[in-house]
């Protein structure tokens, strides 16, 4: 039988159609990116990773990880040295450049613990779990015992002594000043709080002045804080959690009369077992009651969760936000880890494993699909494309997730290569 020809027309039309197929296929394999200097509105993984990640901490606007083999890796700003691979000013600059994909940090081995903050980094590693600092330095937030430029290679944080320090089980990087672990006390340099004044209820007139040391922190609440598992700062207090209950101190650097967090948890039976502070006052905690459930402090709006049915519609309150009185579950499912480290915040679901997020949203930082306005909600549609999540940790700007499968990736702002996807 003599078969039926197609007309050119026809043809054109089905390789058109093909066309577009293809084209929608590669859309949607890409990230979707803004005009806000390459920034990614979804995931996209860090590359060239040698090992599995262990953990990710992620800076203003820089991330670092430690991997399985304790080895560790910066990506993004590094105009101070925060990367710590000991780069040095290209002829006629008068900073460093950033890097869009990870660099390997130099100088220390064996890191067990890594913490990236506003413009600089701390690590612990050896010998004898030593804490090192590297990048800005302008107060003393490196425990080098003087204010200078900043370093961009690893250096050990001293004691009054002028040794290192060392013993230390864990360590944060917040902006200006940094705090260590060691035998379950605080020990903290930089701009750090001096006084504890009005203990019992609310914390006023809190004076934060330069430790060019590493020092013990000391509190008037019961003495020394002992038995610090986690410590949080945010832009006027530093929480320790201790034994499931969390303690703050703080005020601001000019003596003011400025109300602080304390008495956290609050008095609904709440058991803390993880923390997070914000650069914008915020101190959220996750905690143990009948399930997982958290908790936020804010003094400044749209960092925490903001719902009439569930606040009264209040998203600025300087009341807990807790199961009995707050926003306790994202989707009507509990938190099993939080991030809010400067102006948005991030939260592990402990049953699906996917992340929310709320707060600023300049460069798509939440993962909501775009950027602009503020998100005063959890929002999860775009991150929940990622596998399953053991933690997330948020930037500035940017954010980024740690998978069950040890890969990381990151969204958000990439104007200094943050994301690490090794291109602008």
């Amino acid at each position: 039988m003599k078969m039926r020809s197609r007309s050119p027309i026809f043809l054109y039309f089905i390789l058109l159609a093909i066309g577009v197929i293809a084209a929608c296929a590669k859309f949607e394999a890409q990230p979707q990116l803004s005009a806000v200097t390459g920034a990614s509105f979804f995931p996209v993984k860090v590359i060239s990773l040698p090992q599995n990640v262990e953990k990710l901490s992620a800076g203003r606007f820089h991330t670092c990880a430690y991997l399985s083999d304790n080895t560790g890796y910066c990506w993004g700003k590094n105009d101070v040295g925060q990367l710590g691979n000991g780069a040095k000013k290209a002829a006629g600059k008068t900073r460093m450049d950033p890097s869009f994909g990870p660099v390997p940090i130099s100088v220390i081995q064996n890191i067990t613990n890594i913490a990236a903050g506003d413009e600089f980094t701390c690590a612990i590693a050896d010998p004898n779990d030593t804490v090192y600092c590297w990048g800005k330095n302008d107060s003393n937030q490196l425990g080098q015992g003087a204010p200078s430029q900043g370093e961009s290679a690893p250096k050990p944080v001293l004691t009054a002594a002028n040794t290192p320090l060392t013993n230390a089980t864990g360590v944060t990087a917040g902006s200006g000043r940094a705090c260590a672990i060691v035998a379950g006390v605080p020990w903290c340099w930089g701009n750090v709080p001096q006084q504890v004044q009005n203990p019992v209820t609310k914390l006023y007139n809190i004076q934060f002045s330069a430790s060019l040391f590493a020092a013990k922190l000391v509190a008037t609440i019961g003495g020394n804080w002992t038995g610090v598992d986690e410590i949080a700062m945010t832009q006027n207090d530093l929480c320790v959690l201790s034994s499931s209950a969390v303690a703050c101190m703080g005020g601001d650097a000019t003596n003011t009369s400025v109300p602080s967090l304390s008495g956290l948890p609050p008095t609904t039976g709440i058991l803390a077992v993880q923390i997070s502070g914000g650069m914008q006052n915020q101190i959220c905690f996750v905690g143990q009651q009948d399930t997982t459930v958290f908790a936020c402090f804010s003094s400044g709006q749209q960092r925490v969760p903001s719902s009439a049915a569930t606040n009264g519609g209040a998203p600025d309150s300087s009341q807990p936000y807790s199961l009995s009185n707050g926003y306790s579950f994202l989707y009507g499912e509990p938190l099993l880890k939080i991030s809010g480290k400067f102006i948005h915040t991030c939260g592990v679901g402990k049953n699906s494993q996917s992340i929310t997020c709320w707060g600023n949203n300049q460069a798509g930082q939440t993962g909501n699909g775009n950027n602009g306005s503020p998100v005063p909600y959890p929002s999860r549609s775009g991150v929940a494309r990622l596998g399953a999540v053991q933690n997330v940790t948020t930037g500035g700007l940017h954010t980024c997730a740690l998978l069950t499968d040890a890969t990381a990736w990151c969204w958000g702002d990439n104007t200094y290569g943050q994301l690490g996807r090794g291109t602008p």
